[in-house]
């Protein structure tokens, strides 16, 4: 699904149906808290279960196709590197999935110049 979002296209049937079986097997309880002077629901879920383990990847791939935007879903351009990430950047131009991706490519980039130069 990643990848299809990735490419600007939509997100395939089987990949919906996919979280929604999964969606299924969530057990828990949505809780109240209070924090810093509000309140927030917070959800406790029951993962005692191995497959119930995949209910927070499957909600989160939920809330994305729900309340989020696919087109900012991008594969690193790390080309070693075979994440996706979400681009929070200001003007929606990152292009590694993190930091440390980030910092090896330019590190390359800075090595190739340099051995270029000299």
């Amino acid at each position: 699904m990643a990848e299809r979002l990735a490419n600007r296209q939509p997100a395939p049937r089987r990949s919906i149906d996919a979280i929604n079986r999964t969606i299924r097997m969530r057990s828990g309880c949505v809780l109240l808290a209070r924090w810093s002077g509000h309140f927030e629901e917070t959800t406790h879920l029951d993962l005692r279960q191995p497959d119930r383990l995949m209910v927070p990847i499957a909600q989160s791939a939920s809330d994305l196709l729900c309340r989020g935007e696919p087109t900012l879903v991008k594969r690193c351009a790390n080309p070693t590197c075979r994440a996706f990430f979400y681009d929070t950047s200001k003007n929606h131009n990152g292009r590694w999935c993190s930091r440390r991706c980030g910092n090896r490519m330019r590190v390359a980039a800075h090595y190739r110049r340099s051995r270029a130069d000299g």
